[in-house]
């Protein structure tokens, strides 16, 4: 119920004694905040508490309290009228209430009047305001949920990820030690006493091998041999066919031979010439 610009509670008026808003709109004064505790709020029971009592407010915030405490009980809309014309006059009174309230005056047998007239409407109006309101509430609190599990889910696959990623690491290198061990293993020895798979080779090929003399030529020579070729002899693997030697290089060939294999025939001789004759001091 509307009062007017008095104390709520003990209904003294604002030129006597100084007067505080609470929350609710309903104002109280001085004297009965020090006496009384308002928890609710005696006229509408909103919960209170004495930090949300403060002082007058302006005359934009005193519009805006007078409208929604008339909101309560005007809340039709245009569906609850028969026409137009009459939603019209409806809301000039709703305006006229305000002014009212604006100026100090006293509404109250107005909105008695119009709570016995609309009582039905009324009450349906705000129970379907209630149930709105409710939706809003499950709504809010529905996409509040499933933005949790959404978050859950993702940090749920952020794990499983990671965890797919780690394992996959761990078997890459669990392959490369293997890899590795194997192939180490197959570079050792079968036993520390064997040798080398390269040296066992050498020594069976070396075994196959025989120094085989070069075959004497018939003609004048030691016991009646022929003189011996350039090549004394050669290396031949055993039960292979004997080899020939070499033919000797022509005379006149040698300087280019020894020129394409970089050896000089006159080097000795510089050599012992150089070394003779660093010893010789003249005086």
């Amino acid at each position: 119920m509307l009062q007017g610009d008095g104390c709520s509670f003990c209904r003294a008026p604002a030129q006597k004694q100084k007067l505080l808003v609470a929350r609710c709109g309903h104002k109280f004064c001085t004297l009965c905040l020090d006496t009384k505790t308002f928890e609710p709020c005696p006229v509408c029971k909103m919960p209170i508490s004495r930090s949300e009592i403060n002082a007058p407010d302006s005359e934009l915030q005193k519009e805006i309290r007078i409208r929604k405490q008339l909101a309560v009980d005007f809340n039709l809309s245009e569906s609850d009228f028969a026409s137009l014309r009459e939603y019209n006059d409806y809301l000039e009174q709703v305006e006229d209430l305000v002014d009212q309230r604006m100026r100090g005056v006293d509404v109250a047998t107005q909105l008695t009047q119009h709570r016995e007239r609309y009582r039905e409407q009324i009450r349906a109006n705000a129970d379907a305001k209630a149930r709105r309101e409710r939706e809003i509430v499950q709504q809010i609190a529905n996409e509040r949920r499933e933005m949790e599990e959404r978050r859950l889910a993702i940090i749920e696959a952020e794990r499983l990820e990671a965890a797919l990623k780690l394992k996959q690491k761990e078997d890459a290198i669990a392959s490369l030690e293997k890899g590795a061990a194997q192939a180490a293993q197959q570079q050792t020895p079968a036993t520390s006493g064997s040798a080398p798979m390269g040296a066992s080779k050498s020594a069976e090929s070396a075994a196959h091998m025989v120094y085989v003399p070069a075959a004497p030529t018939s003609g004048t020579g030691i016991l009646g041999g022929g003189a011996p070729p350039p090549m004394t002899g050669l290396v031949q693997p055993i039960g292979a066919a004997p080899r020939t030697a070499t033919a000797p290089i022509p005379k006149e060939m040698l300087p280019l031979h020894y020129r394409a294999s970089g050896f000089d025939p006159k080097l000795p001789l510089r050599r012992a010439e150089q070394e003779a004759f660093s010893s010789t001091f003249l005086l």
